[in-house]
Parts: C-alpha cells; sequence; structure tokens
C-alpha cells in the first residue's frame, strides 16, 4: 500500500477522510494520499495506453476511454485528496460519506492500471494491480466537498474522493448518489452525452454503447462532425464499430470485419464469416480476428513494432501506423 500524510479536511472530520480508516483492516488499500489534478480531472490508464486523438465530451464524473479512466474533480488545478481500494468483490457503497457516487464498467487488457496525476511538471504515475488481471472491471467513485473547493486555500486540500475496484460484467452505468451542485452539472452534462452519443448506424450493428470501454460507440459526437479516430487498443465483439465521418470499422454478428462508407456499403471485408467470434487491436500491434478456440482467423501481421496505432480514418481508409506515423497495413478503402 502507498500512504502518504493524511490531508486535513473541512468540518472538523478525521484528517485523510473515510477511507483508510474504513477499509485499512481489509487490506484493500493500495493507495491513500494527494494526487495533482489539473482542468479538473486525473485518470487510471492501462499499462497498454497510449497516447492518441482524444475525441468527445466528458460522460459525468467518470468517463470510460480506451485503456483509460477520466475521473473529474472539484479542484481545477492542485492537490485533492485519494484513497484507491481494489477488491475480489464489490465492497459497499459510502453513501454515508459520500455527497455524489457515481460507478462505470471498464475493461484492463494488461490487468495493471496506473494513478495519473496531470498538471504538474513532474506527475507521478503509481501502478495500481488489479487482482483478476486482465478483463473487466468496476469502478466505483466516490466524491465529496466539490463544491467547497472556492473556499479553500491556495495549498490546502478541499475536495477528496474514493476509488473502489472489484472484478465485474459488463454493465451500464450507475449514478447512486447525486446531492451536490457540482454532481448535478456533471449529470447533465453525462445526459447530454448519452443523448448524442449513438448516431445513425447500418443495419446489424450494434446501437448500445459498451460499459467497460469496448468500442460500439466510437465517441460523443453528432454524425456529421466525427472525424478520423485513433485506437492503441480495442476489443470487438459482434455488433461493435468505431468510426469516422466515412468509414465504419465493424465486426459483425456472423463473424466478419468489415468497413462499412458512409451510405453503408460494404468496401472490405476480413472474409472470417462464420469463424470469428471476436477481433482486437493488440498491444502488439496487430489487428486479428479470433475464433472461438483462441487461434488467428485473420490479421493484419503488423505486430513487433511498438506504439502502433489503428486510425479509422476521415477518407473512409482503416490504416495501421507505425509511432512515427508510417503506414504498415491499410484497408485500400479511401474514397
Amino acid at each position: 500500500m502507498v500512504l502518504e500524510e493524511a490531508w486535513p479536511v473541512p468540518g472538523g472530520e478525521p484528517e485523510g477522510g473515510p477511507g483508510i480508516g474504513t477499509y485499512g483492516a481489509l487490506g484493500g488499500v493500495v493507495f491513500h494520499g494527494t494526487v495533482d489534478v489539473a482542468y479538473a480531472r486525473f485518470y487510471l490508464q492501462d499499462r497498454a495506453y497510449r497516447p492518441t486523438v482524444s475525441l468527445g465530451g466528458l460522460a459525468g464524473l467518470v468517463t470510460v476511454r480506451p485503456c483509460e479512466v477520466v475521473l473529474v474533480t472539484g479542484t481545477q488545478y492542485g492537490h485533492v485528496g485519494c484513497t484507491v481500494v481494489v477488491s475480489a468483490h464489490d465492497p459497499g457503497a459510502r453513501l454515508d460519506w459520500y455527497e455524489d457516487v457515481e460507478e462505470a464498467g471498464f475493461a484492463s487488457p494488461t490487468g495493471v492500471m496506473s494513478l495519473v496525476e496531470w498538471g504538474t511538471a513532474n506527475p507521478r504515475a503509481r501502478d495500481v494491480d488489479l487482482l483478476a488481471g486482465p478483463g473487466s472491471y468496476r469502478l466505483r467513485y466516490h466524491a465529496r466537498h466539490m463544491d467547497l473547493v472556492g473556499d479553500a486555500d491556495e495549498d490546502g486540500v478541499m475536495d477528496d474522493y474514493l476509488l473502489q475496484i472489484w472484478p465485474a460484467l459488463e454493465a451500464p452505468r450507475e449514478r447512486l448518489k447525486v446531492t451536490s451542485a457540482s454532481g448535478r452539472y456533471w449529470t447533465e452534462i453525462g445526459d447530454v452525452h448519452a443523448e448524442i452519443v449513438t448516431p445513425p448506424v447500418p443495419d446489424g450493428v450494434g446501437r448500445e454503447a459498451s460499459a467497460a470501454g469496448r468500442a460500439r460507440v466510437t465517441e460523443a459526437m453528432a454524425a456529421d462532425v466525427v472525424a478520423s479516430t485513433y485506437w492503441s487498443h480495442l476489443l470487438l465483439r459482434p455488433g461493435d464499430h468505431v468510426r469516422s465521418r466515412r468509414a465504419w470499422l465493424v465486426f459483425r454478428a456472423d463473424g466478419d470485419l468489415v468497413v462499412y462508407d458512409e451510405d453503408a456499403r460494404v468496401r472490405w471485408t476480413s472474409g472470417t464469416a462464420g469463424r470469428g467470434v471476436h477481433a482486437t487491436f493488440r498491444i502488439d500491434g496487430d489487428l486479428v480476428v479470433h475464433n472461438a478456440d483462441g487461434g488467428v482467423e485473420w490479421a493484419s501481421g503488423t505486430h513487433g513494432y511498438e506504439g502502433n496505432f489503428l486510425a479509422v480514418q476521415d477518407d473512409g481508409n482503416v490504416v495501421v501506423y507505425r509511432a512515427d506515423g508510417n503506414a504498415l497495413w491499410a484497408t485500400g478503402t479511401n474514397h
């Protein structure tokens, strides 16, 4: 456990908040201290995370992106208190201590996340080992004193947060408690995100957003303004897709990986119908269609180049690039 100096909190409450006293005896606290934030956010990032162009807005207090979770704070710039609990099962929400509680699912391809600061010259990253290794997890984010940050002095800590993480099957986002003005604001932002996140899609494509960070829906933008999108890691199950304005990369229910254009016409296919069960853009840089035994039915052959990323481009092409921007493979569907 990483235990840093406790922070003073307003209202005569115990220093350091409820997290360490409540969970310390259970052995579930993996971090308890302060985190530097900027633009009112900090992050959990999977070890497989690679910087890419981030499109779309925030979905609430918690926003799940491929290999990354964005966590909103009341403090715009400065320090916040933070406690991280990793458990083998749902440890139960602490609705008594916190004013706003929101939870969402995410997928970790490596089983190791990092608690990442933002906004300092030397941001710290602290590893958080997830108990079940790679797979699907649930994150419950508790927030308190977000509305009091305007009263904090320059070096003080006013708001603090509790993160609970445990293995769980994919499930929709839930807001368990919303009482602060800040919490209500981010709830409204999340509701607007949910309204615009699903653009028109070709027939047979899944229309529900995946809660675990998978890619049924690309980003929170209206269909006519979606430009190129970039991915460092993907898991596509039947009906899942990622897209740009002129290209849809879809893993169909029949097991085929297909590129559609903006008029829902097929421009390219992997030819794996009847054999594929899911597709991945893997950490090693390969785009692969897998069969039920875990074997490879089709691959782009682009593994072995560190920092590869997949681009679904506004010109209709789907391309695997090296980190230096050189193209390794493409569907040839630009139009």
